[in-house]
């Protein structure tokens, strides 16, 4: 797998699915800020894949999570020089932002060919399609 070279940073696209490793929906992203018990470990992200793929060094322990946007979080979390905090309870990783911060999904490094995305088509109907297929379209 190649590694993600530096680019601008995209808006967030057309995938309307809340399914791990898609768009944060708000109410983990805020239960996650004000999780007391469990407020997440401090990490690193060690690489990117084109795949979505991030690997993260969590305490010397190699871990391997999928995000739909990876270039969107190389982004962010390069802003940080790869400093993280993931919050494997509610699948979330966020990094600092300069009020608050990003948070992005965590989805299943091993099953993330078999995800689906969600989105509206311009007929206005929705549909899904396989994460790593071109051509699985089914209307919803």
């Amino acid at each position: 797998m190649a590694l993600l070279d530096p680019e601008p940073c995209p808006p967030l696209g057309d995938c309307q699915s809340f399914a791990d490793g898609h768009q944060v929906h708000w109410i983990p992203a805020r239960r996650s800020a004000q999780d007391r018990v469990w407020p997440g470990v401090p990490c690193q992200v060690t690489e990117y894949w084109e795949n979505g793929v991030i690997v993260l060094d969590v305490g010397g322990a190699e871990r391997r999570y999928w995000n739909h946007h990876p270039t969107r979080l190389w982004q962010m979390v390069n802003r940080n020089g790869g400093a993280v905090v993931i919050q494997g309870r509610r699948r979330l990783l966020r990094t600092k932002s300069e009020d608050g911060w990003y948070c992005f999904s965590l989805g299943d490094a091993a099953t993330w060919a078999e995800e689906e995305c969600v989105y509206w088509g311009e007929d206005g109907e929705l549909y899904r399609q396989r994460t790593g297929s071109r051509t699985s379209v089914t209307r919803c």
